[in-house]
């Protein structure tokens, strides 16, 4: 992120805070004060999807590696007689590729699953608050 667009990001942060604290400070307090627990509940799996997107891209580069260095002498492989011993070398280096493109799938769909209930319930907990205690109009 350059500098110019981490201003502008700031500067609308601001103005969208400042009309929220028109329109309810104790909403905008209250909010700000659900959010940073909230946010930090994720820190898990970013930390979990860093690892696994590393180990994948590692994974993507030994195969593109063996890939490469093999279509460029397939004759050789094949007066070689090391068929067999290629074959499995693939396929241990797909079953790597598939382990850690799994583990990406299932720990985004956790997060995908999670996170729009836990949004829905923190609305709901605001509608009410706002409504029984703040005494506002929904």
């Amino acid at each position: 992120m350059n500098p110019l667009e981490l201003l502008v990001y700031l500067i609308m942060f601001a103005g969208y805070l400042t009309v929220l604290f028109m329109l309810s400070w104790q909403m905008t307090l209250l909010a700000i004060l659900v959010i940073i627990p909230a946010s930090i509940a994720p820190k898990v799996w970013i930390k979990k999807s860093t690892i696994i997107g590393r180990n994948l891209v590692s994974a993507n580069k030994s195969m593109s590696e063996f890939l490469v260095s093999r279509l460029g002498s397939p004759r050789l492989v094949r007066l070689s007689g090391t068929e067999t011993a290629e074959n499995s070398e693939f396929q241990r280096l797909t079953l790597t590729q598939r382990k850690y493109m799994v583990s990406n799938a299932i720990l985004r769909s956790k997060t995908e699953a999670t996170m729009e209930p836990i949004i829905i319930g923190i609305s709901l907990i605001f509608l009410y608050f706002a409504y029984t205690t703040l005494h506002m109009q929904i």
